[in-house]
Parts: structure tokens; C-alpha cells; sequence
């Protein structure tokens, strides 16, 4: 397997890694107290999709694969988050 395999997912752009499709959403920015969120949508061939809301350091799995929020970049004016495989 590959390790450290990273991917960005920005507003309205989808990413692919092995079968998988990843789209950017929505993020919520970082409020009362409440780290910032974004929601990921994933999915693969003979799926639809799964929204996942995530803050930096929490993972999704989907379809035998496991991915980290590392990063929520907001200092443009289109978000993107990044993504490391865990293996």
C-alpha cells in the first residue's frame, strides 16, 4: 500500500484516488468557540453519494479506504481541504 498519499478538495472541484471520487461541498468557518467544518462528498462507482462533515484531524471511511482532515486553507477566495490516506 501507499503512505502519505494526499489529495486537495476544493469548493466545487472533485479529486480521484483509486476508485474513489472526492467533491468539496460546503465549509462552515470556525465560530463561537467551534473549530471550522467542511463537508466532503465521496463516492464511487456503484454508489451515490456520502456527505462527511469534518474538522481538521478527524477521518472518513468509505469503500475499505480511511482518510484525514489535515487542513482547511480559507485564506484565498476558494476554500480547500487536504486529505492524507491512512494506511
Amino acid at each position: 500500500m501507499e503512505s502519505s498519499v494526499q489529495i486537495h478538495v476544493g469548493g466545487g472541484t472533485v479529486r480521484r484516488y483509486k476508485g474513489l471520487s472526492f467533491g468539496g461541498f460546503h465549509r462552515s468557518p470556525a465560530q463561537d468557540g467551534e473549530p471550522a467544518r467542511v463537508t466532503i462528498s465521496v463516492w464511487d462507482k456503484t454508489t451515490s453519494a456520502h456527505d462527511f462533515e469534518l474538522s481538521v484531524g478527524e477521518s472518513l471511511e468509505f469503500s475499505g479506504q480511511s482518510w484525514r482532515l489535515d487542513e482547511i486553507d480559507d485564506s484565498s477566495h476558494r476554500w480547500y481541504a487536504t486529505l492524507t490516506r491512512v494506511v
